[in-house]
């Protein structure tokens, strides 16, 4: 008799510990959809703001283009002197 009690206690104890792992899962995999959820709205607001890299690229060359030749500008007059 105390064999089957000792397996009921058990038995119990086991269980008890399967259905807190089944809650602990269920939140944790709330908690896993929350974050990519998040994710992906963070995400599809990075792509709205970006800004469009190319005209950016095309903007730089030009700065770079205008200050190189500024700089031959200056240089071709001060080898004037």
């Amino acid at each position: 008799m105390d064999i089957c009690t000792s397996l009921q206690r058990q038995h119990s104890l086991i269980e008890e510990r399967v259905q807190s792992q089944d809650i602990e899962i269920t939140q944790l995999k709330t908690r896993v959809n929350t974050l990519e959820d998040n994710e992906k709205r963070r995400e599809g607001f990075a792509q709205e703001d970006a800004p469009n890299t190319e005209e950016m690229d095309q903007g730089e060359d030009l700065l770079l283009g205008d200050t190189v030749k500024d700089s031959d500008k200056s240089a071709d007059k001060g080898s004037d002197s």
